[in-house]
Order: C-alpha cells, then structure tokens, then sequence
C-alpha cells in the first residue's frame, strides 16, 4: 500500500513484545498501528527537543546568574569606594574651614596692625593684599 499523500513510508524492525503491545494499541476504534507509532515518533522528538531547550534555558540562566553576582561585587566595592570618598571630602570640608578660618585670623590681625603703619614694603602687607 501506498502511503498516504505528505508522509513517508518507512519499514521498522521491532522486538515481538513492542509488536504485540503495538497491536492492542492499534486495535482499538480509529486507530492502526502508523497512528500509535506516529504519536509515540511525535512525542520522542518533541521530548528531545523539550530537554535540549530546558538545557539551553538553563545554560542561559547559569550565565545569567554569573553575571549578576558579578555586577553584585562590583556594585558593593563601588558602595566602599563612595563610603571612603564621602569620608575624604567630609575630612576636606574640614579643613577648607580651619583655613577660612585662619586666614580671617590673619586678615583681622593685619587689619589690626594696620593702625600701626606697616611699612610700604613689608611683606606681611605685600601677603595681605594678595590674600584680600
């Protein structure tokens, strides 16, 4: 017989137990043997090919993963980093104050000394005016 047309006609060579389940199986309403083995061909390959995607998601996922713990580490030496520098600037801050802070000291020293008549050369008054 011919097969059917869009199919392929094959010729399969079974151990006589699978031959005699095949035959209960084909038995039944509606059924013939090239159905029963086209369902059970069917649902093999689309097993393999279900287990090769599992596969492939899961090597994704690994990847994925090792990423992320990456990012993960370079997001918390970056957090350290911030921290130091806040604390850098803070101690900057301070400093930049204890100056501002010294040089009115200075200038009201000066300012002070002025009554006293610097002479026109004098360094202390060349700094002054520089620093005002």
């Amino acid at each position: 017989m011919p097969p059917r047309e869009g199919n392929t006609s094959l010729n399969v060579s079974l151990p006589k137990d699978l031959v005699a389940r095949l035959d209960v199986l084909a038995a039944t309403p509606g059924a013939s043997k090239s159905t029963v083995v086209e369902a059970a061909v069917r649902q093999f390959v689309d097993q393999g090919a279900n287990a090769s995607l599992v596969t492939a998601v899961h090597q994704r996922l690994d990847t994925q993963g090792a990423r992320l713990q990456a990012l993960e580490q370079a997001l918390t030496a970056l957090e350290a980093t911030i921290s130091d520098l806040g604390a850098l600037l803070t101690r900057q801050a301070k400093a930049h104050d204890a100056l501002i802070e010294a040089r009115n000291l200075f200038c009201d020293f000066v300012d002070g000394a002025r009554g006293t008549a610097l002479p026109a050369g004098s360094r202390l008054k060349q700094f002054w005016r520089a620093w005002r």
